[in-house]
């Protein structure tokens, strides 16, 4: 039987085991980015299709004085409410996914993806200073 020596070992370790793992969690970690951002688009828009409808069955309850649309608008105004932290909430998983991917890319030297966000940051910081006399 032929023994392997640590070389052999740390190499076959590498290339059998921890490279492949590496792929499969690159690949999995920008399919979940993707995905959680969709999911925030999703929701946010919902959200804030439903303060629409919220506020015509408010207004609409106001004119016609009919307490059950007014019930109805204010339901409908907390599921929008929902729909909006959630989706707020997929953002935040998406760059946390972004953070993890691009940790791993670093550490096998591939430059690090963009994030989904707009960089409205970097809009922010990039403006002159302002000086005070």
């Amino acid at each position: 039987m032929h023994k392997l020596t640590d070389i052999e070992l740390h190499q076959t370790v590498e290339e059998d085991v921890i490279n492949p793992d590496i792929r499969d969690n690159i690949i999995k970690l920008l399919t979940s980015r993707n995905n959680w951002r969709k999911v925030s688009n999703v929701f946010e828009t919902s959200g804030n299709l439903l303060i629409v409808v919220a506020t015509i069955l408010s207004f609409t309850s106001g004119v016609y004085k009919i307490d059950s649309i007014a019930y109805a608008a204010g339901c409908v105004n907390i599921i929008s409410l929902s729909f909006l932290k959630f989706g707020d909430y997929a953002l935040s998983e998406s760059e946390e996914r972004n953070k993890l991917l691009n940790d791993l890319l670093l550490r096998v030297k591939v430059n690090p993806m963009p994030s989904n966000l707009p960089e409205i940051k970097n809009r922010l910081c990039n403006t002159p200073d302002i000086e005070y006399y």
